[in-house]
């Protein structure tokens, strides 16, 4: 890895008008990177997998080159269309980081909350359970309740019957 370069202003020329921009390091550092085959499809990765892991030092190498008043796609795409490409995704990167240090804590909240969740709903299944065992004793007692008090009324009305017997019998 080679040494980080100073961020500085300079003038370039486009169509024998000058312009202010950054100091160029493209030959330095960028063109052996960007005209590789896999440069797009390594950024559209990027994009997809890797954004969470960009830090606050990243940010703050980028923050010079984002502060250059011509660092926007107006400008870089009277450069090239290419150049307003890679300065949008590198915009995109950093308000995509600036949103993520306001909602990472959130979701992390949010994880404790969906886990304590999880774990509440795991109780309340154990306690339907126990609940639903609970209730299908009761029932079963209710049954044999049901049975024994019908039994009990058969005797009863049996007893009558054959007092009612005894009684005509005596007469």
């Amino acid at each position: 890895i080679k040494p980080l370069i100073r961020v500085e202003n300079a003038q370039i020329v486009v169509n024998k008008e000058p312009h202010q921009f950054i100091k160029d390091s493209y030959s330095e550092f960028s063109l052996k990177m960007m005209s590789s085959a896999q440069f797009i499809p390594d950024l559209l990765s990027f994009s997809v997998a890797k954004k969470d892991e960009i830090n606050e030092e990243t940010m703050e190498l980028l923050e010079p080159y984002l502060n250059v008043a011509d660092f926007e796609p107006d400008s870089a795409k009277k450069i090239a269309a290419a150049a307003a490409g890679l300065c949008n995704f590198v915009k995109a990167m950093y308000q995509y980081h600036k949103a993520s240090l306001i909602v990472a804590p959130k979701l992390a909240a949010l994880q404790i909350k969906e886990g304590e969740l999880s774990d509440a709903m795991d109780k309340l299944k154990e306690a339907q359970k126990t609940s639903a065992a609970a209730q299908a004793k009761v029932d079963e007692l209710q049954r044999n309740f049901s049975a024994t008090m019908a039994e009990k009324k058969r005797i009863e009305d049996t007893a009558k019957l054959t007092q009612n017997k005894m009684i005509a019998a005596t007469n």
